[in-house]
């Protein structure tokens, strides 16, 4: 489960970083 909720969060993290790219934009 572990490696499950590391890829979750590294997923979660790239989508905001990548959606706040493009509203700040």
């Amino acid at each position: 489960m572990g490696w499950y909720d590391g890829g979750v969060v590294f997923w979660y993290v790239n989508f905001l970083s990548w959606q706040n790219r493009i509203l700040l934009r």
